[in-house]
């Protein structure tokens, strides 16, 4: 699975939404009544997958949330072939080896277990997750800063401030300030970052 190593800067929403899969990109339609798997060349897609609220994509995998929202499946590489790995959550995010849940309510966030529709708790109260090759981030509640996942040692790492939106690849996560204003890059360690553009819509990961 070849995660996203770069950034894209949006000047404006995209109609719709897409995700990396194995080694090629997958698309929801605008009207979301189908998933497309891009053929690796030319403009010929392959339909996937039928309708769906939202994908996500990265290095575990391609998973997808039902229309209404109630569940979470996991794409198996094959046309109409997806696993149902979970129920609802407020937003999902995929890292290198791991797909990771908020609870709908924000209080807390959890890890697939990797088979049937277990889960477990790696986190508490958030308000969004951002996922990639690098890690797992999580906003805090009232959005004025942002954390990293340190899996090995099952705890939380406080890496930035508030944001206006968050962009994760397989070497670093990027931030939107919250007036749209600059691009940064966070350098590594502890909350400092690096100022890399101006001003921009959206910021996302792409291949």
């Amino acid at each position: 699975m070849a995660a996203a190593t770069s950034l894209c800067i949006a000047p404006s929403a995209s109609a719709e939404v897409a995700a990396t899969a194995t080694n090629t990109v997958c698309a929801l339609s605008p009207d979301k009544q189908g998933v497309y798997r891009w053929n690796g060349s030319g403009t010929t897609w392959t339909k996937v997958g039928g309708p769906a609220n939202w994908l996500y994509g990265g290095g575990y995998g391609l998973f997808a949330t039902s229309p209404h929202g109630s569940g979470i499946f996991r794409y198996l590489n094959s046309p109409n072939s997806w696993q149902h790995v979970g129920g609802p959550g407020r937003t999902w995010a995929v890292t290198n080896n791991s797909l990771y849940g908020l609870a709908p309510n924000g209080d807390a966030v959890y890890r697939w277990n990797d088979s049937g529709t277990a889960w477990t708790k790696v986190g508490g109260p958030a308000s969004w997750l951002y996922g990639g090759g690098l890690a797992l981030f999580a906003t805090a509640p009232d959005g004025r800063a942002i954390f990293g996942y340190d899996r090995p040692n099952n705890a939380w790492v406080h890496v930035g401030g508030p944001g206006s939106e968050w962009a994760v690849t397989d070497t670093a996560i990027f931030g939107l300030s919250p007036n749209k204003q600059g691009v940064f890059r966070w350098n590594g360690s502890g909350t400092a970052w690096t100022q890399i553009g101006g001003p921009a819509d959206q910021i996302v990961p792409c291949p």
